[in-house]
């Protein structure tokens, strides 16, 4: 066995958490055409596209990326664009944020390590809880 002086960094959890209301989602992407390639992917798109209440699904994501620049602690700003902080899904349908562009660079800055999302909804609202654990 070796000994090492050597400490493993600290990980210290950075939480984010948004409530949306589904109805204001669907107003906005009803209303504002083009606003949908604006906010979300085309996997997202294509994901909330598919279920039953799309907009509730929406909405779950757009909570989510709120959530995420919550819990980054800068909020949407300079450079970042929606399409940066993405859910997708693991091959077992646990959802998983995907980030890129400015987000990317501001969340390896900080030293984020790993995220974790959770997402619901009901017919009315949709929340989103995300956790971005850094190493310090």
């Amino acid at each position: 066995m070796t000994t090492t002086t050597e400490r493993a960094p600290a990980l210290v959890p950075r939480v984010g958490t948004d409530l949306v209301e589904v109805q204001r989602i669907e107003k906005l992407l009803r209303e504002q055409t083009g606003i949908e390639q604006t906010l979300f992917s085309e996997e997202e798109i294509s994901y909330s596209n598919r279920k039953f209440a799309p907009y509730q699904h929406f909405a779950a994501r757009f909570a989510a990326k709120e959530a995420c620049v919550k819990a980054l602690g800068t909020g949407m700003s300079g450079e970042m664009d929606w399409q940066d902080v993405e859910v997708r899904r693991e091959p077992s349908g646990k959802p998983i944020l995907h980030l890129s562009g400015e987000t990317a660079r501001k969340a390896n800055k900080l030293g984020v390590v790993h995220s974790m999302v959770s997402m619901s909804h009901t017919a009315e609202y949709a929340v989103a809880l995300v956790v971005l654990v850094i190493a310090k």
